[in-house]
């Protein structure tokens, strides 16, 4: 799991895109992924130590399955939207801190045995958050 705190959460709409392309040697990547999931993730931390291995409280996810390239120029875009609110309805959503995540999981049944040498990767780059803010309320009065 690699993952990054957003620094400074509000309310609103996140875009997290990136872009990413299977790397290693052709055989071992598809033999990766019959094995495994890979999850582009906006989640929110459980704890305000940002410690991810206490948790998190996924909001969005979109499967990343990208193609083996043999060159970085072969990446492919992996974008998700999500609408992430403060205190409305009780919502508390960003209070702890708001993190994005690439998240590769074993899905398949069985051991994995990787022969030696075996070289099998996501490369990732270009990593981008953009962020719409909740719409203003000017005829609120405190």
């Amino acid at each position: 799991m690699l993952t990054q705190e957003l620094r400074n959460p509000r309310a609103g709409t996140y875009t997290v895109s990136l872009h990413v392309c299977g790397g290693g040697s052709a055989a071992d990547y598809r033999t990766f992924l019959s094995h495994f999931t890979c999850r582009l993730v906006l989640f929110g931390y459980r704890d305000l130590g940002k410690d991810v291995r206490m948790g998190m409280r996924e909001f969005a996810s979109v499967a990343l399955r990208p193609a083996f390239a043999e060159r970085p120029s072969g990446y492919e875009n992996a974008t998700l939207s999500c609408k992430l609110r403060s205190q409305d309805g009780g919502a508390a959503e960003i209070e702890m801190g708001v993190g994005v995540a690439v998240v590769v999981e074993k899905t398949a049944p069985g051991d994995l045995v990787v022969p030696a040498g075996a070289r099998a990767f996501l490369r990732i780059d270009d990593v981008a958050v953009g962020f719409v803010p909740r719409p203003r309320k000017d005829d609120v009065t405190v």
